[in-house]
Parts: structure tokens; C-alpha cells; sequence
């Protein structure tokens, strides 16, 4: 997920760039680094509080998908409103599963921690059956066999 949005603030930056270039805007300039700069921060603070990070992840993206939506729905061109929307629904839907599924989404984890989550959830799946099955551990130790 982190990837993806430090791609979006290189896209927001790189496209108030582009906007004061061809057009001279300097209002393009600003707020489209201003816009990455912040993002790039979220992203940042995500690897940090992922709490705090994914909620000004979120609010950004929702604050530009409304205003660059409305944009592009006045003027009818793709570019910057219509790109900067897409991405902006695509961060927004992105993090919004990782918030709310955080155990199907694992972007940032690493082999070992995968299959150290993997090795929980078996047992939690273990723990589980022997509960319904009346099974406590007062039984398992009885059941024990001393080889020596």
C-alpha cells in the first residue's frame, strides 16, 4: 500500500509541474506540490502510526477525488482532473481494504513475518477446534507419552 501511495505523490508533484510548464500556473505548481508533499508525509507516517497515516492517507485522497472529480466533470478533460480522480478512488479503495481487512491485505510484510502469522493462525485454528471439542488442557496433558 505504501508503494502505491508514494506513487500518487509523485504524481501529484510531478503533475503541478507539469501544469505551471505548459500553462504557467503557478496556482498548479503550489498546490500540486503542496498536494504530494503531503501525501508523500502520509505515506511516510503510515510506516511510523499506521493509524494516523491511512486516516490523512484517506482524507487527502477523498478531499482531491471530490475537488479533481468536480473538475473534470465541468471541464471534460482527462488531464489533470480526470488522472489525479482515478488515483485519487484508487489510493481511497486501496487503503480503505487495508484498514478494514488487514489480514487478507498483507502488502508490507516480509516472508518470515508471513509465515510467523501463518504459524498463529494455525494455532488460534487448533485452539478453536479443541475448545469445541471439550477438549481443555488438563486433557492434553494426560494424553502425553514420556519416551525416554
Amino acid at each position: 500500500m505504501t508503494t502505491l501511495v508514494y506513487a500518487y505523490a509523485i504524481l501529484l508533484a510531478i503533475g503541478g509541474l507539469i501544469g505551471y510548464l505548459k500553462a504557467n500556473s503557478m496556482p498548479s505548481l503550489i498546490m500540486g506540490l503542496l498536494s504530494g508533499l503531503l501525501v508523500g508525509y502520509s505515506a511516510n507516517l503510515t510506516t511510523t502510526n499506521k493509524k494516523n497515516g491511512t486516516q490523512l492517507t484517506m482524507a487527502l485522497s477523498l478531499v482531491l477525488l471530490i475537488i479533481m472529480g468536480m473538475r473534470f466533470v465541468n471541464s471534460g478533460k482527462f488531464f489533470p482532473a480526470g488522472l489525479v480522480s482515478i488515483f485519487s478512488a484508487l489510493v481511497l479503495v486501496k487503503v480503505f481494504f487495508f484498514i478494514t481487512f488487514p489480514n487478507v491485505i498483507e502488502f508490507n510484510h516480509t516472508p518470515k513475518q508471513k509465515k510467523k502469522n501463518l504459524k498463529i493462525r494455525i494455532r488460534e485454528e487448533q485452539n478453536e477446534l479443541k475448545r469445541q471439542q471439550g477438549i481443555g488442557i488438563d486433557d492434553e496433558i494426560k494424553n502425553v507419552k514420556i519416551y525416554r
